[in-house]
């Protein structure tokens, strides 16, 4: 995204923000929306989900079912493996260590790009749900 708008919430006093809902707005005025809530109560657990409306399709996966609604046709189930994406992305690069060789994937140039992104959210979130740009040039140097 060419820039964010977060709102958020501090309910749990030990902790930043916990829950967050934020604006990705894209140079091709696309814009993603995504929430993330960690005050939930009992056996809740984690749950992932999402909904993308292509040009000839939606896409919605929730609890672990994907279901395509193609334009004009009707809607159908494709079954998913009881793995998650977070266990792929862990044998990843666990395979990689073991196996000495290049972490082509999450490369540390995209890991960098997506610490610009959440630092963009905390500074909207500071600013009321103020768009922010996402500096991509910004680099954070500690010593």
């Amino acid at each position: 995204p060419d820039q964010v708008s977060t709102v958020a919430n501090n309910v749990l006093p030990e902790s930043g923000y916990d829950i967050v809902s934020t604006h990705f707005a894209y140079p091709d005025n696309k814009v993603v929306n995504a929430q993330c809530d960690w005050t939930l109560k009992g056996r809740h657990g984690f749950r992932m989900s999402y909904r993308v409306n292509f040009e000839k399709a939606t896409l919605v996966l929730q609890d672990k079912e994907l279901n395509v609604y193609p334009d004009g046709e009707k809607g159908f189930t494709v079954p998913l493996s009881d793995r998650t994406g977070h266990f792929y992305e862990l044998k990843y690069f666990a395979s990689s260590i073991i196996n000495d060789t290049p972490i082509t994937v999450a490369t540390p140039e995209s890991t960098r790009e997506s610490i610009m992104i959440a630092e963009a959210e905390i500074e909207s979130a500071d600013r009321g749900g103020e768009f922010v740009p996402v500096n991509f040039e910004k680099v954070r140097v500690n010593s």
